[in-house]
């Protein structure tokens, strides 16, 4: 389910259990976890389980989900994700790009920032349903979006967007409850 490797459990869903912790990906490392498959990723918390990327150079999405791939994150934090990224086909967009379908429960994105909008997420996939998740200090530096360009089917739920110039770019169905 992710990059060349195969589902776990019979063509099921994978399950990572991220205990408690900061996660650096330094300068330098790639990243980019490429999702075609059903892959969970559940954290300790929303303040207890941290991933940081901080290389200004990157051009590599923490997570890119693919149209047959669904990942769902839950109880964590991606932080201070920066990004000068090159002339490319996709040149925007921070540490998720979404094609398939995302879920996310009690996820804060804060402090990540890209030039060209969407920098928390980029989605242009089949649906993105977040919960109870926290966007805060996102700068996606144009007309693009700060923390979520929308692109495809969205529902939103019980969120905090804070400190975001602009929380949403939206050209897409989007459903949105009880955000703030």
């Amino acid at each position: 389910a992710v990059d060349a490797c195969p589902a776990g459990n019979n063509g099921t869903r994978d399950i990572i259990e991220l205990p408690a912790g900061t996660y650096r990906i330094e300068n330098g490392d790639s990243f980019e976890h490429i999702l075609n498959g059903e892959t969970h990723i559940r954290g300790a918390g929303m303040n207890q389980t941290v991933i940081v990327r901080t290389d200004l150079n990157a051009h590599d999405y923490i997570f890119a989900i693919m149209s047959t791939g669904t990942l769902t994150l839950q109880d964590m934090s991606i932080r201070q994700f920066s990004q000068n990224r090159r002339a490319e086909s996709y040149n925007y967009g921070g540490p998720l790009m979404n094609f398939g379908t995302l879920r996310m429960y009690g996820v804060a994105m804060q402090g990540n920032s890209v030039r060209n909008g969407g920098a928390a997420l980029v989605h242009e996939g089949q649906q993105a349903e977040i919960y109870s998740s926290v966007f805060a200090g996102n700068d996606g530096d144009t007309e693009r979006g700060d923390a979520i360009t929308n692109r495809g089917n969205m529902t939103l739920v019980n969120n905090a967007f804070r400190g975001n110039d602009e929380a949403i770019r939206n050209e897409a169905p989007l459903r949105a409850n009880y955000n703030c």
